[in-house]
């Protein structure tokens, strides 16, 4: 918002009218990062004045350094603070999907500015189900305050048919980030009828002999089960 100003001096510092052109560099700061505007300025009777000049990198502290050929340079530390949060990426997946159950790896999302870089900022981020079998629900909080930008979720899970399914993460006027995940099968809870006995004579066996499945909390067949 206040543009750098530097100009050249003799020997013993007195200003001086003279000069070519001074480059600004960022000579310390966050990798990646760099100087947006024009960086190479014409001096004007021995001022150089830059207009646009900014730095596109995450928070934190840079240096600046002005320079001209043969002379001894001017630095200046300055500290840059976030810019606005545009987007959600994920951090961490989620895994270890089985129906009726959290994730045995919890989804992790952060806030992240337009040049993709992470910011320290952000309120919350709600989890829904965007794609999958109808009548499914996520489980556990939904929706998770962000400390330092990071969204850590915690007993989030699919209670749901087994099959595919795709979780959108949303905040507020940003970009979503979504993940895929494939729901397995849930703990048996119940035993159902498949098929009635049928064909009742006393003291025969029925015709049509009773078949029993057992299920999960949301009706998926397991594989698995005892008598």
């Amino acid at each position: 918002t206040t543009q750098p100003v530097v100009r050249f001096q003799d020997a013993n510092s007195f200003n001086i009218s003279t000069g070519s052109s001074v480059t600004a560099t960022l000579t310390a700061g966050s990798a990646g990062s760099s100087l947006i505007g024009t960086v190479t300025v014409s001096a004007v009777s021995g001022v150089v004045t830059f207009s646009g000049l900014g730095i596109t990198g995450p928070a934190g502290n840079y240096t600046i350094t002005f320079t001209a050929t043969g002379l001894t340079v001017a630095t200046q530390n300055i500290t840059v603070t976030d810019a606005a949060a545009t987007k959600i990426v994920t951090v961490t997946n989620a895994a270890g999907a089985v129906s009726a159950i959290a994730f045995t790896t919890q989804p992790v999302v952060r806030f992240q500015d337009a040049n993709s870089f992470n910011i320290s900022t952000g309120s919350s981020v709600t989890a829904t189900l965007t794609a999958g079998s109808a009548g499914s629900s996520l489980i556990g909080t939904v929706t998770v305050a962000a400390v330092g930008g990071v969204v850590t979720f915690s007993g989030l899970g699919i209670t749901g048919p087994a099959g595919d399914y795709t979780i959108t993460f949303t905040a507020t006027g940003l970009t979503v980030a979504t993940q895929n995940i494939t729901l397995g099968v849930g703990a048996a809870t119940k035993i159902v009828n498949t098929t009635n006995a049928a064909g009742a004579v006393s003291a025969i066996a029925f015709t049509t002999q009773p078949v029993l499945t057992f299920q999960d909390s949301a009706n998926n067949t397991v594989a698995t089960g005892s008598s």
